[in-house]
């Protein structure tokens, strides 16, 4: 049996109602003060206003870092964690490319093409 409690959107009041519900800190009971429990935090997160993690601790206080490129406003285009060795890893991603005068046409008004055989085509018969 364990006892856990978490705890969301930055709060340290245990049953604070969550403005967003990202929960950013979790605790295990860890001992027993006669029938009291000592809880020692497991993990703490912070996160930015989308609710992407940007520090993340462990029990022994180790932090990993991730920084969103960028930060506000679009989809990010890369992502670099820092580990507590300070070991940096970047993730790049390439934004979508549409453009904004052209769109696909739906799959259901097209028409299909007319299927027909090649001469060059290695399935076509030839006269024996």
């Amino acid at each position: 049996m364990s006892d856990t409690l978490t705890f969301y959107d930055g709060s340290s009041t245990l049953g604070a109602t969550p403005s967003v519900g990202d929960p950013t800190k979790t605790q295990k009971a860890t001992s027993y003060t006669g029938s009291t429990p000592v809880y020692t935090t497991e993990a703490s997160t912070t996160v930015d206003q989308y609710g992407r993690s940007l520090t993340s601790t462990d029990a022994d206080q180790r932090t990993v870092t991730t920084v969103h490129t960028p930060a506000t406003g679009a989809e990010p285009t890369s992502i670099t964690e820092t580990d507590p060795l300070s070991h940096t890893t970047t993730k790049t991603y390439d934004t979508p490319r549409t453009s904004s005068s052209a769109s696909p046409t739906p799959l259901a008004t097209r028409s299909p093409a007319p299927m027909t055989r090649s001469a060059a085509s290695p399935r076509s018969s030839s006269p024996a």
